[in-house]
C-alpha cells in the first residue's frame, strides 16, 4: 500500500467514525421516547372521577363490610376489610409497612375505587354515590411527607385560594400556629423554598 492509499483509507475512516458514534448514540434517544410515550398513554388512559350525585353536609359515621382491594395485575392487597367509625371517636389503624393502610386511606378519600364490599357514610348514605367535592370538603388528610412549595408562608396556607391576610392570620391563631409563625424572620412574607430548604432543621 502506497502512502498516499494509506493516508486515503484513514481520512475514509476518519470520516466515519463520528456517523458510527451517532448511530450507537441513537439508541438514548429511542428510550427516552419509549418512557416519554408510555407515561403519556398511563395519563391518558386515567379514569375520569366519579363525581357522585347525592349531597352530604355532615359526618357521622362510616361503616366499611368486606371491603377488598387490589392494584391492577397484583394480588389482593385488602381482604375483607371491615371497619365502623363514629363521629368523635379516635381509630388508629397499624400494620406492617406495605400492609395497605395509607391505601386504605386513598380509598376513603375516593382516590381508588374498591372491588368488592360496601361502604356506608350516615348509615345510609352509598359512599361511592356521594358527591366528590361534598365529601372532600367534609375530611381533612395530614399525608406522611408534606409538601412545602418555594413561596412565602402565606401562599402556602391558601394553596392558591384567594382570602385576605386577615382571615388567615385569624384562622392561624385559632389553631395556635400565630406563635410559631411569628419566630420566623419575616412572618408570614418568610420564603420557605423548595420543601422547605430556607427552615432550619431543628
Amino acid at each position: 500500500m502506497t502512502l498516499g492509499e494509506l493516508m486515503a483509507v484513514l481520512g475514509i475512516a476518519g470520516s466515519l467514525l463520528p456517523s458510527i458514534t451517532n448511530l450507537a448514540l441513537i439508541a438514548i434517544p429511542i428510550n427516552e421516547a419509549k418512557i416519554a410515550f408510555n407515561r403519556m398513554f398511563e395519563f391518558a388512559s386515567i379514569q375520569i372521577e366519579n363525581e357522585g350525585e347525592t349531597n352530604i353536609t355532615n359526618f357521622n359515621s362510616l361503616e366499611i363490610k368486606n371491603l377488598s382491594f387490589r392494584f391492577a395485575g397484583r394480588s389482593p392487597l385488602l381482604k375483607n376489610i371491615n371497619l365502623e367509625i363514629n363521629k368523635g371517636e379516635f381509630v388508629a389503624i397499624v400494620g406492617e409497612s406495605g400492609s395497605g393502610k395509607s391505601t386504605l386511606g386513598q380509598i376513603l378519600q375516593k382516590f381508588y375505587n374498591f372491588e368488592n364490599g360496601e361502604t356506608t357514610i350516615n348509615n345510609k348514605l352509598n359512599f361511592t354515590n356521594i358527591k366528590l367535592e361534598d365529601w372532600r370538603n367534609l375530611i381533612g388528610v395530614i399525608p406522611q411527607e408534606i409538601k412545602i412549595f418555594n413561596g412565602n408562608v402565606l401562599d402556602n396556607i391558601l394553596l392558591g385560594i384567594e382570602d385576605s391576610t386577615e382571615n388567615v392570620v385569624t384562622f392561624c391563631k385559632g389553631l395556635g400556629f400565630e406563635k410559631f409563625i411569628a419566630e420566623f424572620p419575616q412572618g408570614y412574607a418568610t420564603i420557605l423554598g423548595e420543601e422547605g430548604i430556607n427552615l432550619s432543621g431543628g
